[in-house]
Protein backbone atom coordinates (compact mmCIF):
# COMPACT_ATOMS: atom_id res chain seq x y z
CA UNK A 1 0.00 0.00 0.00
CA UNK A 2 3.18 2.56 0.98
CA UNK A 3 3.89 1.47 -2.76
CA UNK A 4 0.89 2.90 -4.14
CA UNK A 5 0.68 5.96 -2.53
CA UNK A 6 4.64 6.99 -3.18
CA UNK A 7 3.52 6.24 -7.18
CA UNK A 8 -0.06 8.10 -6.41
CA UNK A 9 -2.25 5.63 -7.06
CA UNK A 10 -4.41 6.91 -4.31
CA UNK A 11 -7.05 5.34 -5.70
CA UNK A 12 -6.13 2.16 -5.24
CA UNK A 13 -4.40 2.22 -2.21
CA UNK A 14 -7.56 4.25 -0.43
CA UNK A 15 -9.49 0.81 -2.02
CA UNK A 16 -7.00 -1.67 0.28
CA UNK A 17 -7.15 0.49 2.64
CA UNK A 18 -10.98 0.93 3.10
CA UNK A 19 -10.89 -3.20 2.69
CA UNK A 20 -8.04 -3.38 5.79
CA UNK A 21 -10.30 -0.88 7.78
CA UNK A 22 -13.73 -3.13 7.23
CA UNK A 23 -12.29 -6.18 8.23
CA UNK A 24 -10.49 -4.65 11.18
CA UNK A 25 -13.87 -3.19 12.30
CA UNK A 26 -15.87 -6.07 11.85
CA UNK A 27 -13.46 -8.21 13.54
CA UNK A 28 -13.95 -5.63 16.38
CA UNK A 29 -17.72 -6.43 16.52
CA UNK A 30 -16.89 -10.10 16.61
CA UNK A 31 -14.94 -9.44 19.68
CA UNK A 32 -12.09 -11.25 17.76
CA UNK A 33 -9.47 -8.64 19.87
CA UNK A 34 -10.79 -9.64 23.97
CA UNK A 35 -7.89 -11.15 23.98
CA UNK A 36 -5.54 -9.18 22.37
CA UNK A 37 -5.89 -5.52 22.57
CA UNK A 38 -2.16 -4.93 21.56
CA UNK A 39 -2.68 -6.46 17.89
CA UNK A 40 -5.78 -4.17 17.64
CA UNK A 41 -4.48 -1.11 18.39
CA UNK A 42 -1.10 -2.16 16.45
CA UNK A 43 -3.70 -2.87 13.43
CA UNK A 44 -5.59 0.18 13.86
CA UNK A 45 -2.24 1.86 14.32
CA UNK A 46 -1.45 0.87 10.75
CA UNK A 47 -4.27 1.87 8.99
CA UNK A 48 -4.41 5.38 10.54
CA UNK A 49 -0.94 5.82 9.08
CA UNK A 50 -1.66 4.87 5.69
CA UNK A 51 -4.37 7.69 5.99
CA UNK A 52 -1.80 9.83 7.31
CA UNK A 53 0.15 9.33 4.51
CA UNK A 54 -2.27 9.78 1.79
CA UNK A 55 -3.31 12.90 3.71
CA UNK A 56 0.39 14.07 3.30
CA UNK A 57 0.52 12.74 -0.66
CA UNK A 58 -2.63 15.59 -1.02
CA UNK A 59 -0.47 18.13 0.80
CA UNK A 60 2.13 17.06 -1.59
CA UNK A 61 0.11 17.49 -4.75
CA UNK A 62 -1.55 20.69 -4.11
CA UNK A 63 2.56 22.51 -3.00
CA UNK A 64 3.54 21.06 -6.32
CA UNK A 65 0.64 22.36 -8.68
CA UNK A 66 2.10 25.84 -9.55
CA UNK A 67 5.55 25.09 -9.13
CA UNK A 68 7.91 25.04 -12.96
CA UNK A 69 7.56 21.47 -13.47
CA UNK A 70 3.80 22.18 -15.08
CA UNK A 71 0.54 20.39 -13.57
CA UNK A 72 -0.09 16.76 -12.97
CA UNK A 73 -3.24 16.40 -14.28
CA UNK A 74 -3.17 12.53 -13.21
CA UNK A 75 -2.00 13.34 -9.93
CA UNK A 76 -4.97 16.23 -9.62
CA UNK A 77 -7.39 13.30 -10.86
CA UNK A 78 -6.16 10.91 -8.04
CA UNK A 79 -6.35 13.58 -5.76
CA UNK A 80 -9.60 14.63 -6.64
CA UNK A 81 -10.92 11.20 -6.64
CA UNK A 82 -9.92 9.77 -3.77
CA UNK A 83 -11.17 12.79 -1.53
CA UNK A 84 -14.71 11.86 -3.08
CA UNK A 85 -14.07 8.34 -2.83
CA UNK A 86 -13.26 8.97 1.64
CA UNK A 87 -16.43 11.07 1.54
CA UNK A 88 -18.42 8.77 0.45
CA UNK A 89 -17.17 5.82 2.45
CA UNK A 90 -17.47 8.18 5.96
CA UNK A 91 -20.29 10.29 5.13
CA UNK A 92 -20.80 10.93 8.98
CA UNK A 93 -19.35 9.99 11.72
CA UNK A 94 -20.08 6.69 13.45
CA UNK A 95 -22.58 6.96 16.02
CA UNK A 96 -20.88 4.60 18.34
CA UNK A 97 -17.39 6.63 18.12
CA UNK A 98 -15.03 4.32 16.54
CA UNK A 99 -12.22 6.20 15.34
CA UNK A 100 -11.48 4.10 12.17
CA UNK A 101 -14.59 5.20 10.31
CA UNK A 102 -14.58 9.30 11.48
CA UNK A 103 -14.82 11.12 8.39
CA UNK A 104 -10.65 12.37 7.27
CA UNK A 105 -12.25 15.85 6.33
CA UNK A 106 -9.77 15.75 3.05
CA UNK A 107 -11.80 17.91 1.08
CA UNK A 108 -11.33 20.67 4.26
CA UNK A 109 -7.26 19.52 4.37
CA UNK A 110 -7.08 20.15 0.31
CA UNK A 111 -8.54 23.76 0.69
CA UNK A 112 -6.60 24.66 4.09
CA UNK A 113 -3.25 23.03 1.97
CA UNK A 114 -4.58 25.03 -1.33
CA UNK A 115 -4.59 28.28 1.28
CA UNK A 116 -1.15 27.49 2.52
CA UNK A 117 0.36 27.09 -1.14
CA UNK A 118 -1.12 30.73 -2.29
CA UNK A 119 0.21 32.16 1.06
CA UNK A 120 4.04 30.64 -0.02
CA UNK A 121 3.59 31.84 -3.38
CA UNK A 122 2.56 35.49 -2.31
CA UNK A 123 5.29 35.91 -0.09
CA UNK A 124 7.72 34.86 -2.39
CA UNK A 125 6.94 37.53 -4.37
CA UNK A 126 10.00 40.76 -3.55
CA UNK A 127 11.43 41.00 -0.10
CA UNK A 128 9.42 39.69 2.60
CA UNK A 129 9.21 43.61 4.18
CA UNK A 130 8.74 46.67 2.54
CA UNK A 131 11.74 48.85 1.13
CA UNK A 132 13.39 51.10 3.63
CA UNK A 133 12.57 55.00 3.69
CA UNK A 134 15.69 55.98 1.44
CA UNK A 135 14.43 53.84 -1.34
CA UNK A 136 11.46 55.13 -1.53
CA UNK A 137 8.11 54.16 -3.21
CA UNK A 138 9.91 53.06 -6.60
CA UNK A 139 11.32 49.98 -4.61
CA UNK A 140 7.93 49.30 -3.27
CA UNK A 141 6.45 49.76 -6.33
CA UNK A 142 8.62 46.60 -7.93
CA UNK A 143 7.77 45.05 -5.68
CA UNK A 144 3.86 44.83 -6.12
CA UNK A 145 4.62 44.96 -9.44
CA UNK A 146 6.56 41.01 -8.91
CA UNK A 147 3.49 40.38 -6.67
CA UNK A 148 0.81 41.37 -9.00
CA UNK A 149 2.46 39.67 -12.35
CA UNK A 150 3.04 36.15 -9.39
CA UNK A 151 -0.55 36.25 -8.61
CA UNK A 152 -1.86 36.21 -12.41
CA UNK A 153 0.35 33.88 -13.38
CA UNK A 154 -0.80 31.48 -10.95
CA UNK A 155 -4.45 32.42 -11.21
CA UNK A 156 -3.97 32.31 -15.13
CA UNK A 157 -2.59 28.72 -14.37
CA UNK A 158 -5.61 27.66 -12.14
CA UNK A 159 -8.03 28.43 -14.73
CA UNK A 160 -6.67 26.66 -18.01
CA UNK A 161 -4.70 23.73 -16.26
CA UNK A 162 -6.15 22.97 -13.25
CA UNK A 163 -9.67 24.13 -13.05
CA UNK A 164 -10.65 22.01 -15.80
CA UNK A 165 -8.88 18.24 -13.76
CA UNK A 166 -10.94 19.65 -10.88
CA UNK A 167 -14.29 20.50 -12.28
CA UNK A 168 -14.46 16.99 -14.28
CA UNK A 169 -14.26 15.74 -10.18
CA UNK A 170 -16.84 18.13 -9.02
CA UNK A 171 -13.79 20.22 -7.12
CA UNK A 172 -14.34 24.07 -7.18
CA UNK A 173 -10.60 24.67 -7.45
CA UNK A 174 -11.34 27.85 -9.18
CA UNK A 175 -13.50 29.48 -7.13
CA UNK A 176 -10.89 27.46 -3.91
CA UNK A 177 -7.96 29.01 -5.45
CA UNK A 178 -8.97 32.93 -6.21
CA UNK A 179 -10.43 33.39 -2.42
CA UNK A 180 -6.86 31.53 -1.11
CA UNK A 181 -5.01 34.06 -2.98
CA UNK A 182 -6.98 37.07 -2.55
CA UNK A 183 -6.73 36.40 1.30
CA UNK A 184 -2.94 35.52 1.04
CA UNK A 185 -2.39 39.26 -0.98
CA UNK A 186 -4.58 40.97 1.64
CA UNK A 187 -2.24 39.49 4.42
CA UNK A 188 0.92 40.83 2.37
CA UNK A 189 -0.43 43.94 1.80
CA UNK A 190 -1.80 44.52 5.21
CA UNK A 191 2.44 43.34 6.53
CA UNK A 192 3.54 45.78 3.89
CA UNK A 193 1.71 48.17 4.90
CA UNK A 194 2.74 48.04 8.57
CA UNK A 195 6.56 48.12 7.54
CA UNK A 196 5.89 51.11 4.95
CA UNK A 197 8.13 54.02 6.08
CA UNK A 198 6.33 57.14 5.30
CA UNK A 199 2.94 58.56 3.16
CA UNK A 200 4.64 57.80 0.00
CA UNK A 201 4.59 53.73 0.56
CA UNK A 202 1.34 54.30 1.91
CA UNK A 203 0.01 55.71 -0.95
CA UNK A 204 1.73 53.53 -3.55
CA UNK A 205 0.08 50.66 -1.12
CA UNK A 206 -3.07 52.05 -1.67
CA UNK A 207 -3.25 52.80 -5.41
CA UNK A 208 -1.99 49.38 -6.13
CA UNK A 209 -4.68 47.67 -4.16
CA UNK A 210 -7.44 50.26 -5.54
CA UNK A 211 -6.49 50.94 -9.23
CA UNK A 212 -3.91 47.58 -10.31
CA UNK A 213 -4.87 44.63 -8.17
CA UNK A 214 -8.45 46.05 -7.57
CA UNK A 215 -9.22 45.56 -11.06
Amino acid sequence: MADLITERQLLAAFEQLRHLETRLVAEKASRTFEQDPTGFARRAMDVCLHYDALASEIDAIVNETLGPDGVDAAALAELAGVVRAEEEAHPEPPEDGDFLRTPRHWRQHWEDAVRRSAQERVRSAGPGEAPGAAEGGSALAQVLTELGSLVRRDLQKVQLEVHPVYAAAGFPAWETYLRAFHGAVAQRLQELAHNARGCEQLYVLLDWAANVYGR
